[in-house]
């Protein structure tokens, strides 16, 4: 509870501001006259008007009820012009999206899975027979490698892979002269999205992802380039859903302060829906504050920032790991997991050590695998059921350490880190929950003095809380 209460103190005080540029490449000029659009509720057939608009291409159309629209591209219509289109109520820039580079990784703040385990619980967990068994991730990345030993060395229904879907194909689309070639196939080129999925469910003699017993669904939205557009993740994450996964975790990332973008208003939607959703939160912390991805912005989604757990008692935040705020002062991230130097999965049975918040992310993800495997998830639980265990997560956090030595008797500040390290044990075992809407500083006419923060015991013995404010960072 005093770590929930230095989240409100800290975000109160943030007053930078800062803005992120787009990296320029081909993606980027790809894209420069795309654009995202959502249909008025219950207007389906009003599709055929705009396919036979002047000057507009239907690229892709979202038939789905978290979100009814297209993606168009045209140079004659402006965001203006296609919102006064007929029945059109949102339209957003396609903007392209990237994988985040890698942080440098280094040697001394690697340690085995079973030293990282134990800073979070996860290891006590285990130990106690909880694995995530039956739990659906779905995995939105570069693909998966699935014929890898520790990812169950197959693909398709009764392999630890069950399934997925390749959006891009295997050739160098978004590049200037290739197109999209969907198929079933989401075989990874890269390497990302396999290291990410050991992190989630790996499973060998001498390692153990998160909930090794969780059940992966590939979804490959990037193929030999390391980018993508936000059309092609909107309509993964839809795939994902309409699939049944329990949670989608995603490692990817574009310039993005704003929780109104449509990526991220699509991901906050399946959070409504009952589906957990984690995205990382980047890996520009030498850029400073206001330096928040797309997705991870998203009000509903769990943006994860990054920490170094070389061993159980020297866990602190990691120095790449980007910083918020949001840019109307929103509090991201949201929860931090370990990311700095992490061994996990690679192509060709390989293995390999990576770092950067694309680790912490499926970590947070196996750690809410873990809680539906014991408790159930939105298939039991209903609609709400995302949202509630997205505020659990946050709440059962832990404070940790400012990355720098010179300020080792600081805690690192909350636009850095969230409400600090996820605790697994505390998550699942916890008798009492928390009831609140995240409180930011909302300098406007909207602001309000008081928020209600609603605490619910739900054990036999009664609970006292104390509570106090911590220094950090900043």
């Amino acid at each position: 509870m005093r770590t929930w209460i230095f989240t409100v103190a800290y975000s109160l005080a943030t007053t930078v501001v800062g803005q992120q540029e787009d990296k320029p490449d081909e993606a980027a000029v790809r894209f420069a006259k795309s654009y995202i659009v959502e249909y008025a509720a219950g207007t389906i057939g009003k599709r055929s008007s705009l396919a036979s608009t002047d000057g507009v291409k239907v690229i892709k159309n979202f038939d789905s009820d978290v979100f009814n629209g297209a993606s168009v591209e045209t140079a004659d219509l402006n965001l203006d012009g296609l919102l006064s289109l007929p029945d059109v109520v949102g339209v957003w820039p396609n903007s392209p999206v990237y994988l985040e580079p890698s942080a440098p990784v280094d040697a001394s703040l690697q340690a085995a899975s079973s030293v990282v385990h134990s800073v979070t619980g996860v290891g006590k967990l285990h130990e106690e027979g909880i694995f995530g068994k039956g739990v659906k991730v779905g995995v939105v990345d570069t693909g998966i490698w699935y014929d890898h030993d520790a990812l169950g060395g197959g693909f398709g229904e009764g392999f630890k892979v069950a399934g997925g879907y390749d959006f891009v194909g295997d050739q160098y689309w978004p590049s200037i002269g290739y197109e999209r070639e969907p198929d079933s196939d989401p075989l990874d080129l890269l390497g990302h999205g396999t290291h990410v999925a050991g992190i989630v469910a790996g499973k060998a003699d001498d390692f153990a992802g998160v909930a090794p017993e969780a059940t992966l669904y590939a979804y490959k939205v990037m193929s030999r380039q390391g980018s993508t557009d936000a059309a092609t993740l909107i309509e993964s994450f839809l795939k994902a859903y309409d699939d049944g996964v329990d949670i989608i975790t995603s490692s990817i990332g574009g310039s993005s302060g704003w929780a109104e973008e449509a990526w991220a208003v699509v991901a906050s939607r399946l959070v409504e829906q009952g589906v957990v959703v984690t995205i990382s939160a980047a890996n520009s912390g030498s850029q400073g504050a206001f330096y928040s991805s797309s997705g991870s912005s998203g009000k509903n989604v769990l943006a994860i920032a990054s920490a170094d757990a070389p061993s159980v008692d020297a866990v602190r935040a990691s120095s790449f790991t980007s910083w918020g705020l949001l840019n109307d002062l929103s509090v991201k991230p949201d929860v931090t997991a370990p990311g700095g130097s992490i061994y996990s999965t690679y192509l060709d049975n390989g293995w390999t050590t990576m770092s950067g918040t694309s680790m912490s992310c499926p970590y947070v993800a196996g750690v809410a695998a873990l809680y539906i495997g014991a408790f159930g998830g939105r298939s039991v639980h209903g609609k709400g059921f995302a949202l509630a265990l997205h505020k659990q997560i946050i709440a059962s956090a832990r404070p940790l350490g400012y990355h720098d030595s010179w300020y080792s008797d600081l805690f690192a500040p909350v636009p850095q880190v969230g409400n600090g390290l996820v605790d697994a044990v505390k998550l699942l075992r916890s008798n009492t929950t928390l009831d609140f809407k995240p409180i930011a500083l909302n300098d406007t006419r909207y602001f309000s003095r008081y928020h209600d923060i609603t605490v619910k015991n739900g054990g036999s013995e009664d609970v006292t809380y104390h509570l106090s404010a911590q220094d950090a960072y900043g």
